[in-house]
């Protein structure tokens, strides 16, 4: 998929949904542990308004219409999406784009599918720690 229709679907005015239950992670932003919920089927990651403005409280925003509706069926509109965001779960850096609600439910979440390019990333590494050449 390339860059530009990824940014379409993540910007588009469509409401985005909750359906799983999210699965917790543990990641690292900014040098600081925290829990992240993982829900593949989302299509957007998610952060709070809270969060963001306090490990990136000066940075600028891209505008978006995304919407997000939550569990109780209430529809928030989009602050914002905070760019490249690099976070690490399990010492496997990616950098991802986190759309902004005002929102206490989850203050972060990934809802997007990330686990193959993990998975991938695990293989290199541990074909690199067997055959000392890297891929």
């Amino acid at each position: 998929m390339s860059y530009e229709w990824l940014t379409e679907v993540e910007l588009s005015p469509e409401v985005a949904r909750i359906i799983d239950p999210p699965t917790i992670l543990w990641c690292q932003i900014r040098r600081t542990a925290m829990k992240i919920h993982y829900s593949k089927s989302i299509g957007i990651n998610l952060i709070s308004k809270t969060l963001a403005n306090s490990l990136y409280p000066n940075t600028s925003l891209t505008p978006s219409e995304k919407h997000l509706q939550t569990s109780s069926g209430t529809i928030l509109e989009s602050n914002g999406v905070l760019r490249v965001i690099p976070i690490k779960i399990n010492n496997f850096e990616i950098c991802l784009d986190f759309h902004i609600y005002d929102t206490l439910d989850i203050t972060l979440l990934i809802g997007r599918p990330i686990m193959s390019s993990y998975r991938k990333n695990l293989y290199k590494v541990i074909w690199t720690l067997r055959l000392g050449i890297p891929l």
